[in-house]
């Protein structure tokens, strides 16, 4: 896998990671992306993904990388 830079605050994250935004994939498509190396899952409580992503990277939760994402009204 490979790792950038992001920005200029000296955290590598990876090149590919999974998006959730308006996912309904179900379990098994994020668990087999977990399984084959994706280590970034971007979620946020608006997509309402939050479980799903949690259940999924469940017992590998110290590996992963996983932005948390605010929406400010």
């Amino acid at each position: 896998m490979e790792f950038r830079e992001l920005g200029k605050t000296g955290v590598q994250l990876p090149e590919i990671g999974l998006g959730t935004w308006q996912y309904s994939g179900g379990l098994e498509p994020l668990r087999k992306g977990v399984s084959l190396g994706a280590i970034l899952i971007d979620t946020a409580e608006m997509y309402g993904t939050e479980e799903i992503v949690g259940e999924a990277v469940k017992g590998q939760r110290q590996r992963m990388s996983s932005p948390s994402q605010n929406q400010t009204e």
